[in-house]
Parts: structure tokens; C-alpha cells; sequence
């Protein structure tokens, strides 16, 4: 409860996690004191590249997907692909299946990243594993992260 936990109106919030994480907070934000802020430091690649830095925060309610929401971002979005170490594959294939599809709709330049790089991607956990510190391969995996994060920040 934020409230029994002093938390000022103006105080931001750090949120640390997924992309459910993100939009849960962030709506619980939302409402807080009308847009309490908040800074969320992601801890997944669906919330590094679009639950995070998105402005709208949903949750499911009665049956119905993001049946309630606001738009409400976060004063500051942190992605850290060290985190991405420890991903389930399940938690990946879905990241990386949201980059391809945003790469598939909108950045034709993307796509084709991911068509050379996402076997390695894949294998590596975006280059996080250890052994991976080619510099040219942690160049390419930042710039996937950066232009699927910008195709979304510019839909």
C-alpha cells in the first residue's frame, strides 16, 4: 500500500520488472494520488523494448484483455540487457517474437538484423551469456534493442 508506506505525490516510484510488472504499476501509479511518477528498470525484453517504455498502462479485468488503463509513462525507462541473463527461454522467445513483429510492420531495417543476428541473439540472451564480449556483436544487439524501442516509442 503506498499510502501506509509514506509514499509522497510527487515521489517517484521505482518499479523493477516485466512487462506485466510495468503495466500493473504503472496503472497502479496512475491512480495513485492522480499520476504519482514513477521510473521503471526492466527486467524483460518485452518490458525493455515496449510495456516499459510505453505510455499506455492496462490490466485485464472480468475476462476481457486491458480492460482497464490509463496513459500514464514513466518519467524514466532503464533497460539493462544484463538482466536478460537469467531469462527463461519462454520469456525470451516471446521478446524476441515482439521484435520481429515490430521489425515486420515497421522497420524493414530491423528485420533484416534480426534475420542475420537472431540465431546468435537467441543463443546468447542478447550477448549476456558469458564469453560473448565480441565488441561488434554487443554493438549489433544494442542496436536491435534501440531501434525496436524507438519503432515503438514512434507508434
Amino acid at each position: 500500500d503506498l499510502k501506509q508506506a509514506g509514499q509522497g505525490r510527487q515521489e517517484p516510484v521505482l518499479v523493477v520488472g516485466g512487462g506485466v510488472i510495468a503495466d500493473i504499476a504503472g496503472f497502479a501509479t496512475a491512480l495513485y494520488s492522480r499520476n504519482t511518477p514513477y521510473v521503471m528498470l526492466c527486467t524483460s525484453i518485452v518490458a525493455g523494448i515496449d510495456a516499459g517504455p510505453s505510455p499506455r498502462v492496462c490490466c485485464n479485468g472480468f475476462d476481457y484483455k486491458n480492460l482497464y488503463g490509463a496513459y500514464h509513462p514513466p518519467v524514466l525507462t532503464i533497460t539493462d540487457r544484463g538482466f536478460w541473463a537469467s531469462l527463461h527461454p519462454g520469456w525470451l522467445r516471446h521478446g524476441v517474437a515482439e521484435i520481429i513483429k515490430m521489425a515486420v510492420m515497421k522497420d524493414l531495417s530491423l528485420f533484416e538484423l534480426m534475420e542475420a543476428w537472431g540465431p546468435q541473439v537467441v543463443r546468447t540472451n542478447f550477448g549476456t551469456l558469458d564469453g560473448q564480449d565480441d565488441p561488434l556483436f554487443q554493438d549489433v544487439c544494442d542496436l536491435i534493442v534501440g531501434k525496436a524501442m524507438e519503432g515503438y516509442v514512434r507508434s
